[in-house]
């Protein structure tokens, strides 16, 4: 008995994670975040028809924080080919306003007037703990990374993140109409450029490395701030 226990195990270990049964379809699930003392909300679609090892899609919501809207928003393209979807709830309460989600949580002001919040309560840490949950944890995934996409809000959270806290797991990533952008500039103070973050310029280097789409509306001409 126990022998065969123990061949049990040592098969489970040769093949990696069992994937778990979570069901299909729309769903929700927690993660733990020790640096908030809370857990994060991520709304997922499972398809049917999904593989385990095509790279998940994490889609990141504007500032409405509707993670559901987002997520069922990418429902048709995930039943077509097959991925997981991950949206996590970047919530009002642990990342409120413009400082907490799409700036990052860098700093307790838009200013980079105080040193930088520990990098582990920052926004950006977020997706790649996702990821690593989804993976190692529940085992949803056996992808070696994932793709994102971001919109409005989530688009200046997208590509700050790629700079600020990059992400070896991020293979692509779609920003899509972002209102504004901080430009890959040390010159520049934060948040319309990296002074001030102190910034490694080997994050900038491994930034312009990540493939990258930037999505933008042919209509989205307006310059005024209204």
């Amino acid at each position: 008995m126990f022998l065969s226990r123990l061949l049990i195990l040592i098969s489970l270990w040769l093949v990696g994670p069992v994937l778990h049964a979570l069901p299909t379809g729309r769903g929700v699930f927690e993660m733990h975040s020790p640096a908030h003392q809370r857990n994060i909300e991520i709304h997922y679609y499972l398809p049917e028809n999904y593989s385990p090892s095509t790279p998940p899609v994490m889609v990141f919501h504007g500032m409405k924080r509707n993670a559901d809207f987002y997520r069922d928003s990418w429902i048709d393209l995930a039943d077509e080919f097959g991925f997981l979807v991950l949206t996590p709830l970047f919530s009002e309460e642990l990342f409120p306003g413009t400082t907490g989600y799409n700036l990052g949580n860098l700093f307790t002001s838009e200013e980079p007037i105080a040193p930088p919040t520990p990098a582990a309560t920052w926004s950006y840490a977020v997706p790649q703990a996702v990821f690593l949950h989804a993976r190692n944890v529940l085992g949803l995934t056996t992808a070696a990374g994932y793709m994102a996409f971001g919109h409005s809000a989530g688009s200046q959270f997208l590509h700050r993140l790629m700079a600020l806290h990059p992400d070896p797991h991020l293979l692509l990533a779609i920003p899509s109409n972002a209102g504004w952008y901080t430009l890959p500039d040390p010159d520049v103070s934060w948040p319309y450029g990296y002074k001030g973050t102190a910034l490694p310029e080997k994050n900038l280097a491994a930034m312009l490395n990540i493939p990258t789409v930037v999505l933008l509306g042919d209509e989205d001409t307006r310059t005024d701030s209204n």
